[in-house]
């Protein structure tokens, strides 16, 4: 057996044991959503940036600002002064809310 080969299975048989040690489930991710009324001047980057503390830490302000966009189907993502907009925040449930 080459040792390329050997070298494949002795990271695969750690990778599997990892995955078994930890009980294989990984995050576990729940979307909430939150209520914003748009103020006078405020623009989806900045209501994005306010939210971003709130929810999964690995998560891009991109991927929210999508998301936005798309749960309350803004065209062009052009927001009004007094606009109710949905925000839907990715957060992780922890082991013992479950």
């Amino acid at each position: 057996m080459s040792k390329t080969l050997k070298l494949f299975l002795l990271i695969a048989a750690c990778l599997a044991a990892l995955i078994w040690c930890t009980g294989g489930t990984g995050l576990r991710m729940e979307q909430q959503n939150k209520l914003h009324v748009v103020k006078a001047g405020q623009t989806i980057w900045g209501i994005a940036t306010e939210y971003m503390p709130q929810q999964n830490k690995t998560r891009d302000i991109r991927e929210l600002i999508y998301d936005i966009g798309k749960a309350n189907k803004l065209h062009n993502y052009q927001i009004q002064p007094g606009q109710q907009l949905v925000i839907p925040l990715m957060v992780e449930i922890k082991e013992n809310e479950i």
